[in-house]
């Protein structure tokens, strides 16, 4: 009977490098480092890096922002002509403020905001609801209305003056068509509210005829700036909202009332502020329409009839070039940039109460 093989008991050898089987390469998992616990050199390389980027803008608002305005609160302070000369202190800003023609430049200013400001966002938003409509030729629409602002603002004044000149004006020619007397327009230094009721002085008469000529020609500048502004806002409200509301029944004003102006309320707020600044320091085409342009640049004759169109800005200037009173200018100028930031301030304070964001924030 034969013997069944026995089984050898030698351990087995070890598999060599070519059978062994290749072990899986761990990933090293990177871990964020708080800012706090990276190393300083790091941390000083990207802060350099972040402030190249924003370098040349910042010395672009150093060289023509910070330092001018410094540099006119130094001028200010001197009897400044056409050199420096004596030591005044704080007497620029008295005299300016005892100045009886800057507070009515700045009555005049008043009159011009308060006609040029609600004016442009009104009718900027009315255009932005018509245009973001579906017709035909919308894109060319957007275009006219968007025209005037990329347009020369000095050419359009003289422009504008050669429609209300009294004597051979369009707007005059208009007027003999309709059987109605011509008007004197940038000529007549009466008050609106004079003219239609008689025996009123200046500061009840209202706002002139000629300036509200100037507020008729900057609203119409302006109002395609704002409307390309607010079809922007118009164009970022979800439909869903709209179809939302118009399930429970809101049309018309309704919608308009309830949805659409509340969530456009931010960039309303945004024109407001950039508008009441804009309006304060506007001074090309007030310049151009009332006898600067036309005048051949005779800084005497910017701001007429009787200086009822000469705003702050003209009278800065006028102070400045045509009376050579530096020193004088630069202290209205600080008085103007003062009255400006507190409205401003105002408008941050009151109108960010006001403002509706979509999803709540705010």
């Amino acid at each position: 009977m034969a013997l069944p093989a026995s089984r050898s008991t030698a351990a087995p050898s070890p598999p060599t490098a070519a059978e062994a089987p290749e072990r899986p390469r761990l990933a090293r998992a990177r871990v964020a480092v708080p800012a706090g616990l990276r190393p300083p050199a790091r941390r000083w390389t990207r802060a350099l890096g972040a402030y190249a980027y924003v370098a040349p803008a910042g010395l672009l608002l150093l060289a023509f922002q910070v330092y001018p305005l410094f540099y006119g609160g130094y001028v200010s302070l001197f009897r400044w002509g056409l050199t420096r000369q004596a030591f005044l202190g704080i007497a620029n800003y008295a005299q300016v403020l005892r100045d009886p023609e800057f507070w009515r430049s700045l009555l005049v200013t008043v009159y011009y905001v308060v006609g040029v400001v609600p004016a442009e966002i009104v009718l900027g938003f009315l255009v932005a609801v018509l245009l973001s409509q579906r017709v035909r030729g919308r894109a060319a629409y957007r275009l006219v209305y968007f025209l005037p602002y990329v347009t020369s603002m000095v050419a359009l004044g003289l422009v504008w003056s050669w429609v209300f000149n009294a004597n051979f004006g369009l707007a005059n020619a208009v007027l003999r068509l309709l059987h109605l007397p011509p008007q004197r327009w940038l000529l007549e230094p009466r008050g609106v509210l004079a003219l239609l009721r008689g025996g009123l002085s200046f500061w009840a008469g209202g706002p002139s005829l000629a300036l509200v000529c100037v507020i008729v020609v900057t609203v119409w500048y302006y109002t395609g700036f704002h409307a390309v502004v607010y079809l922007a806002a118009l164009a970022a409200i979800p439909m869903e909202i709209h179809e939302a509301a118009r399930l429970d029944g809101a049309r018309g004003w309704r919608l308009m009332r309830s949805i659409t102006i509340p969530l456009v309320s931010p960039t309303t707020f945004f024109l407001a502020v950039i508008a009441t600044i804009g309006a304060f320091q506007s001074f090309s085409i007030v310049y151009t329409l009332t006898g600067g342009g036309a005048a051949g640049g005779n800084a005497a004759e910017a701001g007429g009839p009787l200086g009822t169109t000469r705003v702050v800005t003209l009278f800065i200037f006028n102070t400045f070039y045509g009376e050579f009173r530096v020193g004088y200018a630069m202290a209205a100028a600080l008085l103007l940039f003062v009255i400006l930031l507190a409205l401003t301030l105002l408008q941050l304070c009151l109108g960010s109460r006001r403002v509706h964001y979509l999803g709540g924030a705010g």
